[in-house]
Order: C-alpha cells, then sequence, then structure tokens
C-alpha cells in the first residue's frame, strides 16, 4: 500500500531522487509517427555509408596500381612462396599416406600411426621418404601402446586398390615431387 502524501510509482522504476532524471521520451502517437522516425534513422544510418561505393572502387585502383609498380622479381618470389607451400602439402600428404600404408600390416586402424607420428621427419633433403625410420617408428608406438595393435588373426586393414589410370601419365614411372617442383620453377623462371 501506498502513503496518501508519496507518488506510486511504475513496478520495477525507481522512485524518484534515485539520482536519475525523468525520461521525456513520448511514444509516437500515431502510425505516421513511427513511420517518419524510423525513415529519419534510416537515412542517417545510409548517410553513414554514402561513399562506400568509391571508397572500393578507390581501393581496387590502388591495388591495380599497386600489382602494376611490383617488379618481376618480387612476382616470381611470391609465385615461388605459393609453389612451395603447396608442394610441402603433397609433400606430407605422400609421406601420411605412407605411414598409413607400413602401418596397415600391424596397426588395428593405421589413421592411428598416421596422427601419432610427424611426417616431416621422414622426408630426407632430397624429398626421399624415410621408410626404415618410419617402421622403427612405427614399432615404438606399438609398444608405447599395445591396444593399437591388431588383433592375432585378425585380417590387416583394408587399403584402397591402386588405380593404374591415376597418377602415372599413361606409363610413366612416377617422378620425385621435388624434381617435378624444381621443373615447374626453372620454368617459370625461363618464362620471365
Amino acid at each position: 500500500m501506498t502513503e496518501p502524501n508519496t507518488p506510486a510509482t511504475p513496478e520495477g522504476a525507481e522512485p524518484d531522487g534515485g539520482g536519475q532524471e525523468p525520461s521525456t521520451y513520448t511514444a509516437p502517437a500515431t502510425q505516421a509517427d513511427l513511420d517518419r522516425i524510423i525513415a529519419d534513422r534510416v537515412s542517417r544510418t545510409k548517410a553513414q555509408f554514402k561513399d562506400y561505393n568509391e571508397l572500393k572502387a578507390a581501393k581496387a585502383e590502388l591495388d591495380q596500381i599497386r600489382q602494376q609498380n611490383q617488379t618481376e622479381a618480387e612476382r616470381q618470389a611470391q609465385e615461388l612462396t605459393k609453389w612451395q607451400s603447396e608442394a610441402e602439402t603433397w609433400r606430407k600428404t605422400a609421406v601420411g599416406a605412407r605411414i598409413e600404408a607400413l602401418a596397415a600390416t600391424d596397426f588395428a586402424d593405421p589413421s592411428d600411426a598416421s596422427a601419432s607420428l610427424d611426417p616431416a621427419k621422414y622426408l630426407d633433403a632430397g624429398g626421399q621418404i624415410d621408410e626404415a625410420a618410419i617402421k622403427t617408428d612405427l614399432a615404438e608406438v606399438l609398444e608405447r601402446k599395445p591396444h593399437w595393435r591388431r588383433a592375432e588373426g585378425a585380417p590387416p586393414a583394408r587399403l584402397p586398390a591402386v588405380n593404374p589410370a591415376q597418377g602415372s601419365g599413361g606409363g610413366r614411372s612416377p617422378a620425385d615431387p621435388g624434381t617435378e617442383f624444381a621443373a615447374i620453377i626453372q620454368s617459370q623462371l625461363q618464362r620471365g
């Protein structure tokens, strides 16, 4: 109950004297007033971004100028970096596949072996895969984690069948990825 000389306050509102000034907001009286308020706000927001398309075009022009000013050596360096990154990805993928192939005979799930070994460790400077090191490390993994071993008498994990139509170039022997990469880079340098 309220006392006769105390004004009632809406539920959840602070009574006067709480340090806040009373609100001056008044709700729009009609739908037209509300529409006008919304239209004003939308136009102010659009005005903030009116030069967006101009800035976007200016950035595209600046990027084009930068690309034209870039020297041939810089462009080749960027392309070389891109090719080196891709070659590294291919090498790691090849090593991971080789790890899984070697693990298929002893591991219940060869992907466990691939996940537990670092592919970069098994590539020599020439890009060749060190299978002896992989086999040694696979044996060590099985010593640490014997529960990963394939059950006695269980068939080896199924590996996908080799598709002779893929990757060999129609009878050509597969080349070393490092050699192919070097040939690509050499051809790029000769073009420039």
